[in-house]
């Protein structure tokens, strides 16, 4: 308990082995035969958390998910246009009165029209308390820049953001219900190259994006 573990799963577990692919018959059909991966259960572009989510499985920790001697809170956030691409401006406070660092994840949801898998980790970013801080509940404030490049897609000839209605949230893993979310805003490529461009400054409140 010196020191708190600050690292964060980059990959998700299953409740089980049954419960993944790796448990389904129809994702290993053999030797010396030939695989479709587009005819395997739940094709598409989803994997990770997002393929889980397709399938309907549960999972025992999420991407992105954690352990920490102490808790966190995200307590306020906003999202506003800056010179490297949108920023991400999320309050934390660290309510569990130990020393530690969390890392902040940023996740968003595309049109539905592009038919990205939704909630994709489009930025992170640290923020780190002191014993002091977390006594006096003390909220700091991080921002996080979520580069052009995270939130383009293939267009058929190259990657560009497309306008369209997104959602942003801000959590500490994916899926967690504490979050903030923009919920629904309008993101349109800026008339530099790999800009984007939102309306105002945008405040977050709290909930996830759906899917």
């Amino acid at each position: 308990g010196a020191v708190d573990p600050s690292g964060r799963l980059p990959i998700t577990f299953p409740v089980s082995a049954a419960q993944s692919p790796m448990g389904d018959a129809a994702f290993w059909p053999g030797i010396h035969t030939v695989v479709d991966l587009n005819q395997a259960p739940y094709r598409g572009v989803g994997i990770g958390m997002a393929w889980y989510r397709q399938a309907g499985w549960p999972v025992l920790f999420p991407f992105g998910f954690g352990l920490s001697y102490t808790q966190y809170q995200l307590v306020s956030g906003s999202v506003f246009k800056g010179p490297g691409g949108l920023d991400m401006t999320v309050g934390v406070r660290d309510t569990g009165g130990a020393a530690a660092t969390e890392p902040v994840q940023v996740y968003a949801n595309w049109p539905s029209s592009l038919g990205e898998p939704q909630r994709q980790l489009v930025g992170f970013g640290t923020v780190t308390f002191s014993k002091t801080d977390a006594k006096n509940r003390t909220v700091h404030h991080i921002t996080i820049t979520l580069s052009p490049d995270a939130l383009a897609v293939w267009t058929g000839a190259a990657m560009h953001v497309t306008r369209g209605t997104y959602c942003l949230a801000a959590a500490t893993f994916d899926g967690d219900p504490h979050g903030l979310t923009t919920g629904s805003v309008t993101l349109s490529p800026g008339a530099a190259a790999d800009s984007v461009v939102i309306a105002g400054s945008v405040r977050m409140v709290s909930g996830a994006c759906a899917g």
